[in-house]
């Protein structure tokens, strides 16, 4: 049972990257889709909309030089 659930959990991720490089996800609607916010069909269109842009982090290397 625990093998079947890894199984399924490296096959999931394995078709999520699969799928984006299929649909040529870059930037933001990437990291969208692949960390399971927003399923494929809508992921460029709510990062073009800007409301994707909301669930973004900004990462903590990029804070640190912007306040130098």
């Amino acid at each position: 049972m625990v093998q079947q659930k890894l199984d399924s959990l490296f096959r999931r991720e394995g078709d999520r990257l699969n799928n984006a490089n299929r649909k040529n996800l870059k930037g933001p609607a990437r990291a969208l889709y692949l960390g399971g916010f927003v399923k494929l069909e809508r992921a460029n269109s709510l990062v073009d909309s800007g409301i994707g842009l909301a669930r973004m982090r900004v990462k903590k290397g990029i804070e640190n030089e912007s306040k130098k």
